[in-house]
C-alpha cells in the first residue's frame, strides 16, 4: 500500500511540472484567433506584430513588427481607387508572415484646368467655367483678368514722352503708360514743373484756370481704348457731391484733346471727390489715383493737348492708354 501511494504522489508531481513546461512567460496556449491571422503556416499575427508558433498553435518565437510592402491585392483584397470626393482603399503584405492589412488611400481633390469645351472657357473679361482634369466635373469661375507683362517699350524721339508698353498674354489687350515728368512738354503761361516731392518732382502742376500744355509720343500701330488719367489731386474742397472733373452744373473742369479730337468726358467721369479721397493719400492731403478721362482713338504718331479750364488743383505726372492696338 505504501509503495502505491510514492507511486502516484509521483506521477501527480510529473503531471504538475508538465503542466508548468513552456508556461513560465505565461505565453502558452496564446492562440486567441480573434486577435491573429494565419496568414502562412507557422505563424500568428496581429496588425502590428507577428510570431512563430508550432503545430499546436503555441507561441515559439519573439514577437516581431510586421515588415511591410505595399501589395497590389488578389481576389481576397481587392483595391479601390480614390476619386475626387471619395477615399479609397490599398494593402500592404508583410513580408516575413503574410499578414495584409488595407488602409485608406486619401481622396484626390479636384485638379482645375480649362474646359475641354471652349465655348464655356472663361476669357480675360468673361466667366466661364473650369474642368477637373480627372472626373471631368464643371464648375463655374470668374473672369480670369488681364495677365500684363511688359513688353518692348515704342521707339521715341528726342522731343518725344517716354513710353511703356505692357500686353497681356492672353489676349490682344495692351496698356500704355506716358511719363509726363520725362517727356518734352509744351507749357502754356503760367503752367509748372512740380517741384519738390510731393508728389513727384518733374510733374505737371497747373495752378490756375486756362494754363495748359502738351505733348508728343509714338505707337508701333494705331490704338483703339480709353485714356486714364494719374492725377494727384489736391484735398480743397469738402463737397462730395463734385465729379472729378465736371462741378454739378455739368461745366467741365478740364479739355483734353487728342491729335485735335476733343476727348468726351461727360459719360466717364463718376468718381465723386469723396471717392477720390478714400484712395492713396501721398502723405500731403493729396490723393493719387487712376481716373477715367474717355474712350479715344489714337494713331501711330499722337498730341495731347490738356488744359485747365476752370479751379480744378491737379498734378498730373502719367497718361494711360488701356485698349487694343488696330489690327
Amino acid at each position: 500500500m505504501k509503495r502505491k501511494l510514492i507511486g502516484l504522489t509521483a506521477l501527480l508531481l510529473s503531471l504538475s511540472a508538465t503542466a508548468c513546461l513552456g508556461n513560465d512567460d505565461g505565453n502558452k496556449g496564446d492562440t486567441n484567433k480573434t486577435d491573429t491571422d494565419l496568414s502562412e503556416a507557422g505563424y500568428n499575427s496581429t496588425n502590428d506584430e507577428h510570431y512563430k508558433v508550432d503545430e499546436k498553435g503555441n507561441r515559439i518565437g519573439n514577437r516581431e513588427p510586421h515588415t511591410f510592402q505595399e501589395y497590389e491585392g488578389d481576389n481576397n483584397y481587392k483595391p479601390v481607387a480614390p476619386t475626387c470626393t471619395a477615399v479609397g482603399k490599398a494593402f500592404k503584405k508583410c513580408t516575413v508572415c503574410g499578414r495584409v492589412v488595407s488602409y485608406n488611400v486619401p481622396a484626390l481633390d479636384h485638379t482645375w484646368g480649362p474646359t475641354s469645351d471652349a465655348s464655356k472657357a472663361a476669357t480675360c473679361t468673361q466667366a466661364g467655367f473650369k474642368e477637373c482634369t480627372i472626373c471631368h466635373k464643371q464648375e463655374a469661375t470668374d473672369a480670369l483678368g488681364h495677365d500684363m507683362k511688359e513688353a518692348t517699350a515704342p521707339t521715341q524721339g528726342s522731343t518725344d514722352a517716354a513710353v511703356k508698353k505692357f500686353a497681356c498674354s492672353r489676349c490682344n489687350e495692351v496698356q500704355y503708360e506716358i511719363d509726363a515728368k520725362t517727356g518734352n512738354f509744351q507749357l502754356a503761361s503760367g503752367s509748372s514743373w512740380k517741384s519738390g516731392n510731393n508728389p513727384d518732382s518733374g510733374a505737371v502742376k497747373l495752378n490756375g484756370d486756362g494754363q495748359s500744355f502738351s505733348f508728343t509720343f509714338n505707337l508701333p500701330k494705331g490704338f483703339t481704348g480709353k485714356m486714364y488719367q494719374r492725377a494727384f489731386m489736391d484735398n480743397y474742397s469738402s463737397n462730395s457731391s463734385k465729379k472729378a472733373f465736371y462741378e454739378t452744373d455739368s461745366t467741365a473742369n478740364i479739355e483734353v484733346l487728342v491729335n485735335s479730337n476733343k476727348v468726351d468726358l461727360s459719360s466717364q467721369n463718376t468718381v465723386t471727390f469723396e471717392d477720390l479721397f478714400k484712395g492713396e493719400v501721398d502723405g500731403s492731403n493729396s490723393v493719387v489715383k487712376d481716373i477715367l478721362l474717355g474712350d479715344v482713338t489714337l494713331g501711330t504718331a499722337n498730341t495731347i493737348s490738356y488744359k485747365r479750364v476752370k479751379t480744378l488743383n491737379m498734378t498730373v505726372s502719367t497718361f494711360v492708354f488701356v485698349g487694343s492696338e488696330n489690327a
